[in-house]
């Protein structure tokens, strides 16, 4: 899988800073633009979107758990290049679509530290917006739409000397 490394813009030892993984919406979509005072981690993901490519399609990840297991696949391998921030603590981030793939890769990855697979520093994961329940987001819609506007700001909207301007 293709990643990419952005250390933080600090004068002290890297070590001292949390690396942070973040993963962007639905797959194939950008990841940069993150933090200033963070070591930042973008993994283009799942494999065949982005830089990470595949030498057959029979290896292209079919379900959020292929997609995790490939995640924590890449990150024993970004441990064996720059094995300097095995201790570094790490947070994994997303938004929207990237929460289905961010909650199973975290847990996937807390599994393997228990068992000894590898070796890191895995401190949390945040979930922001996440698109967990397709179903339970779209059944919200129409009644938070429909919450919006008050009564008072509808009328105010359609009031005449709204439009006095444009005459």
């Amino acid at each position: 899988m293709f990643w990419w490394l952005y250390y933080a813009n600090v004068t002290t030892d890297f070590s001292e800073k949390p690396l942070v993984i973040w993963l962007q919406r639905g797959p194939g979509a950008s990841s940069t633009g993150y933090g200033k005072r963070l070591q930042r981690f973008f993994i283009d993901n799942p494999v065949g979107s982005g830089f990470s490519y595949v030498t057959s399609s029979a290896e292209f990840a079919r379900t959020n758990a292929q997609i995790a297991d490939d995640l924590v696949e890449c990150m024993r391998a970004f441990y064996k290049q720059v094995p300097q921030f095995k201790n570094v603590p790490v947070y994994i981030t997303s938004e929207s679509y990237g929460g289905k793939m961010a909650a199973e890769f975290a847990f996937n990855w807390y599994k393997a530290e228990k068992e000894g697979s590898i070796e890191s520093n895995l401190k949390g994961v945040s979930l922001g917006d996440a698109w967990i329940s397709p179903e339970d987001s779209v059944m919200t819609y129409a009644p938070y739409l429909l919450q919006t506007v008050q009564d008072k700001q509808l009328k105010s909207l359609f009031t005449p000397n709204i439009y006095s301007g444009f005459n």
